[in-house]
C-alpha cells in the first residue's frame, strides 16, 4: 500500500505544485519516485517527529499541502501535542501518513505496535481519519485527502490477507462505508485491511447455520452515519473488528453512535480488537495476532460466547 500512496501522491503533485513531502528519516526504497521527480518539494527532518509536524504546519501557512510520512507509533504519539496545537487547533492543511499501523512491525516489539493511534486521532477536532482496506483504496484515499482542506490521518496497515475481496465495491469516497455482504441478523463492521478476516469469520459462522453480513468503513472520522443507521435498523447484533485496542478505536466510535439519540434501535454491540494490554512478546505477525486472540478462530469463539452459542 505504501507504493500506492507514493504513486497517487506523485500524480497529485504533478497537478498541484504546492504538495510537499516530509519524512522522519524513513521511506527508503519507497519514497524515491517522489524525491527524484520533485527534489525541491521533499525534506527529511531526521528522527525528530515533533519537529516534523511543526515544519509541516509552518509550510501549510504559506499555502503548501504538506504530507508527513513516518511509522504510525512515532507520528501519532511522540508529536501529539504538535498535532493538537499546531495542526488541528489551527485547522492546518497537513496530511499525516502513518505506516505500519496495528501490529505490522511485529518483530520490533511493543514500542512499534500501533494500537492506540485511532483513539488519539479521534480525540482531535477537525481531524479526518482514513484506514483503507487495500492498495486500491489507499491510492484513492491519497488522492482525495490531497484535495481535502484540513488535517487528515491516513493509517496504512499491512497488506490484506490472501483472501479475495469482492470486486463489486464502489469506488472509495471519504466519509462513506461499503456493503461487502448482506444477510442474517449479525452485522460485522470492519475497518482497515480486515475485510478478508471478517469474511472468514462470516464463512465460519455460516457453517454453523448463523448468517451474517459484512460492511467496511474505511473512513473512521467522519463515520458514515447514514449507513450505520441502516445497519442498526436491520441487524440486532453489531460486531466491530479492527487491528487496534478495543478501547477508543473504531468500535468505540460505532458504539458511541449506536448508543446516541440518533439511533432509535436497541442493538447489541460486540467490539473485537487487540487486547487492552501491552504486548509482552515480539515475533512473527501471525504469532502476535494469536497472542491478542485476533485470528478468525479466536473471533468466532468469542462471538459464539457473546451470542450464547457453542462452537
Amino acid at each position: 500500500m505504501r507504493q500506492a500512496f507514493v504513486r497517487a501522491l506523485c500524480e497529485e503533485a504533478r497537478k498541484n505544485p504546492k504538495i510537499f513531502l516530509i519524512t522522519g528519516d524513513l521511506g527508503f526504497r519507497i519514497l524515491e519516485p517522489f524525491i527524484e521527480e520533485f527534489p525541491k518539494r521533499f525534506l527529511n527532518v531526521g528522527v525528530a517527529e515533533s519537529n516534523l509536524v511543526t515544519v509541516a504546519a509552518g509550510l501549510s501557512t504559506t499555502g503548501f499541502t504538506p504530507f508527513i510520512y513516518s511509522i504510525a507509533t512515532f507520528v501519532s504519539m511522540r508529536p501529539f501535542e504538535q498535532i493538537r496545537d499546531d495542526v488541528c487547533l489551527q485547522n492546518r492543511n497537513v496530511k499525516i501518513v502513518a505506516i505500519g499501523a496495528g501490529l505490522a512491525y511485529a518483530k520490533a516489539g511493543p514500542t512499534h505496535h500501533s494500537m492506540e493511534d485511532i483513539a488519539l486521532m479521534r480525540a482531535l477536532p477537525n481531524m479526518t481519519i482514513v484506514n483503507p482496506s487495500d492498495t486500491n483504496e489507499c491510492y484513492q484515499a491519497t488522492k482525495q485527502i490531497a484535495k481535502l482542506k484540513g488535517p487528515a490521518y491516513l493509517r496504512i496497515e499491512r497488506n490484506p490477507d490472501d483472501v479475495q475481496i469482492p470486486l463489486t465495491r464502489p469506488d472509495f469516497e471519504l466519509g462513506k462505508g461499503q456493503v461487502i455482504k448482506e444477510g442474517g441478523k449479525i452485522a460485522i463492521l470492519t475497518t482497515g485491511t480486515k475485510i478478508p478476516k471478517a469474511l472468514l469469520v462470516s464463512g465460519a459462522l455460516a457453517e454453523m447455520k448463523i448468517s451474517s453480513a459484512v460492511f467496511s468503513f474505511p473512513t473512521i472520522m467522519p463515520l458514515d452515519e447514514d449507513l450505520l443507521l441502516k445497519i442498526a435498523g436491520e441487524y440486532p447484533t453489531i460486531v466491530t473488528c479492527e487491528e487496534h485496542r478495543v478501547s477508543g478505536g473504531f468500535g468505540s466510535a460505532v458504539a458511541e453512535f449506536i448508543s446516541s439519540p440518533k439511533n432509535p434501535n436497541f442493538n447489541k454491540i460486540i467490539r473485537v480488537g487487540l487486547k487492552n494490554s501491552f504486548s509482552t512478546i515480539s515475533g512473527e505477525y501471525d504469532r502476535l495476532l494469536a497472542h491478542h486472540a485476533f485470528t478468525p478462530k479466536h473471533i468466532v469463539k468469542s462471538l459464539l460466547s457473546e451470542i450464547g452459542r457453542k462452537g
